[in-house]
């Protein structure tokens, strides 16, 4: 663990402890809802989470658009953003765990092209 992950996860433990907890626990992530999940999500809504699995932070983005896209976005200034783009009904713990390891098993993906968030994108 570097020192930039080091310093997500004690900024994600601080959130936790704020937050008396995190609201998910999905597989070996421990999520926080940064917005309250509205009953009827609407065109173009987007929600964050904070995310946690046990060494670093990221934020997981959920927006919901008529077509399917997968995005990382990296900065050295800001956690990772993992972007999903893709219609929504509802979202459940189900929904957070498919994404979740979607975009970690990208992550794993050596031969993928990173970008920086002042780059152009690429997409899972």
């Amino acid at each position: 663990m570097d020192h930039r992950d080091t310093l997500l996860q004690k900024d994600f433990e601080k959130r936790c402890r704020y937050n008396g907890g995190p609201d998910r626990v999905i597989g070996r992530w421990k999520v926080i809802d940064i917005h309250e999940i509205p009953a009827s999500i609407e065109e173009h809504h987007e929600i964050d989470f904070y995310c946690s699995p046990g060494h670093s932070m990221l934020l997981l983005r959920l927006r919901n658009r008529e077509n399917q896209r997968f995005i990382i976005c990296q900065d050295d200034d800001f956690p990772t953003y993992w972007i999903a783009e893709l219609p929504l009904t509802k979202i459940d713990d189900t929904l957070l765990g498919f994404l979740l390891e979607k975009f970690t098993r990208k992550e794993k993906d050596t031969e993928w092209k990173r970008y920086h968030a002042h780059s152009k994108e690429n997409q899972i």
